[in-house]
């Protein structure tokens, strides 16, 4: 799908860089497993919840998870569920190729989820890394008024992960 067409179907991916979206601002791993789901999960919520001038305003890595900033919707729990499910999600998706589920490693300070294939020489695998069949089934998320936990079963449905 071509910027253009994204930014059709997607309006919210827009950035202040001409011909960019907030998707090329993701490491390629992540957009390959579930770039393209996290849009249409967002763009499903903000129909859902009615969100008027809903827009991202970062898109990044940061210890080694997806950050995501957005405006006209952060107080919505439906968001809030969908940024942390892709959160966890992303702690564990080779940021090289998207393999699934990896582990975190530790590369002179700097923390990323990558396959074997694709780890830094000299990285090591972090202390509190689960191990690499070690799927969390429930998150928890900070919702506007609770925390609560949430099921991560139907996102990793929607992505193929058994």
């Amino acid at each position: 799908m071509t910027n253009e067409e994204l930014l059709e179907r997607y309006p919210f991916l827009k950035t202040d860089e001409e011909d960019k979206t907030w998707l090329d601002h993701m490491w390629d791993g992540w957009r390959k497993l579930f770039g393209i789901q996290l849009c249409e999960d967002l763009k499903e919520a903000i129909a859902e919840e009615n969100i008027q001038d809903f827009k991202i305003s970062t898109l990044k890595e940061k210890f080694g998870k997806l950050r995501l900033i957005c405006h006209g919707g952060n107080g919505k729990d439906k968001i809030w569920e969908i940024k942390t499910a892709y959160e966890y999600i992303s702690s564990r998706t080779c940021i090289e190729c998207g393999k699934f589920p990896v582990h975190m490693y530790d590369s002179d300070g700097y923390i990323c989820p990558h396959c074997k294939e694709h780890k830094p020489k000299y990285a090591r695998i972090r202390d509190n890394s689960p191990a690499v069949d070690e799927l969390k089934w429930t998150v928890e998320c900070l919702g506007e008024k609770n925390d609560y936990y949430i099921d991560l079963r139907p996102y990793y449905e929607k992505l193929g992960i058994r």
